[in-house]
């Protein structure tokens, strides 16, 4: 059986992870698509993923998926521009930010699967899904701030390292910058917040698309 190289596989990763997790984000009822609902409401979200639970619980696992890939795809391009390339140790540490908000939003995928299981007939039942979803909201908007901060100190590394497309590592740098900057405003006046979110929800859009060309880039370069 004919070996997959790394490189080979982390392309792969790279231009299928940012899609799969793209898509079944959009797919996930009470999110964009599916009784679209508000961050702040909380029963909404609730009654849209528990009426579509099979939904839901595909979505979750559709999410987390592209997520793992992505992230592989981003560890097999730091470990090919090596330790001491110039920009590698910036573009490492946006790697474990971007490892940390990762985490905490498989935490909130797997809170939403917990919610998905409320009888919104049962007051108790109703009230512990709100409890949890204001847990996993917080989490989320970390997640996000954490993200936004490695995507910038990530961009900037590899930026740094030629192991990418200039305007797109400028570009991403950029929005990543607004986004950090967007959420920091949100988090300290909270009326703010959900336009700081709208934003962040189309910095993800460039985020995947840049993150798509670097796959693209490693297939590229393994032919």
């Amino acid at each position: 059986m004919r070996s997959i190289s790394s490189q080979t596989l982390g392309g792969f990763s790279l231009v299928v992870g940012p899609i799969l997790a793209g898509v079944f984000f959009v797919l996930q009822p009470g999110g964009v698509l599916i009784n679209s609902a508000e961050m702040n409401e909380a029963y909404a979200t609730i009654y849209a993923l528990s009426r579509y639970r099979g939904l839901a619980s595909l979505s979750v696992i559709g999410v987390c998926l592209g997520l793992i890939l992505s992230l592989y795809g981003q560890y097999v391009i730091l470990d090919s521009i090596g330790r001491q390339a110039s920009g590698g140790p910036l573009a490492r540490l946006g790697f474990t930010f971007l490892a940390v908000g990762g985490a905490g939003w498989f935490v909130v995928q797997a809170l939403n699967i917990g919610m998905a299981d409320t009888n919104m007939e049962v007051a108790e039942s109703l009230q512990s899904a709100v409890a949890v979803y204001k847990a996993e909201t917080s989490i989320a908007l970390v997640s996000i701030l954490v993200v936004a901060v490695g995507f910038l100190l990530y961009s900037l590394g590899l930026l740094a390292s030629n192991a990418c497309n200039f305007i797109g590592a400028v570009l991403v740098a950029i929005l990543s910058a607004i986004a950090v900057a967007g959420l920091v405003v949100g988090f300290a006046e909270p009326e703010r917040m959900p336009a700081m979110i709208q934003v962040s929800r189309m910095c993800y859009v460039v985020w995947a698309v840049w993150t798509v060309s670097l796959g693209v880039r490693l297939l590229r370069q393994k032919s």
